[in-house]
């Protein structure tokens, strides 16, 4: 149940993080006409409104002093997860010949379920083993 409880308010900020990706694709493809770059600064954005809402509301993370271990685990899994987007959308878009939007869409789609047990699992998990977080116990 509790699994269910953190998808949902993923997806929920998913749609949250999907929308300003969206409009800055939008808007940065209007402006350069370049669909590289515009999906390059999109995920940025969206990434970074991504980390902040599901740290906050998905995964309940509430501590400040754990920002940096998830903040430098959230950039590995969106180093991973971007690489994928770009290379699938360049993919798409050069060698299948789809139009940039529909790219996009089939990109992120396929990141989306990805990203969520990464992030469940890898980036806001709680270590049970001390090697992977010595300050986990450290006393406050």
């Amino acid at each position: 149940m509790k699994i269910l409880q953190s998808f949902s308010q993923y997806s929920g900020a998913a749609v949250g993080s999907a929308a300003t990706d969206y409009l800055t694709f939008w808007l940065v493809l209007s402006l350069t006409g370049i669909p590289v770059l515009a999906q390059a600064i999109a995920r940025i954005s969206g990434g970074l409104l991504s980390f902040m809402i599901n740290r906050k509301w998905s995964f309940r993370r509430e501590t400040p002093d754990r920002i940096l271990w998830d903040g430098g685990r959230f950039l590995a899994l969106y180093a991973v997860s971007y690489s994928l987007s770009i290379g699938m959308f360049i993919f798409l878009t050069e060698q299948v010949g789809y139009a940039p939007l529909t790219a996009k869409i089939i990109s992120d789609s396929l990141c989306f379920l990805f990203n969520f047990f990464a992030m469940k699992h890898f980036v806001f998990r709680t270590p049970k083993d001390k090697t992977l977080n010595p300050d986990e116990n450290a006393p406050v």
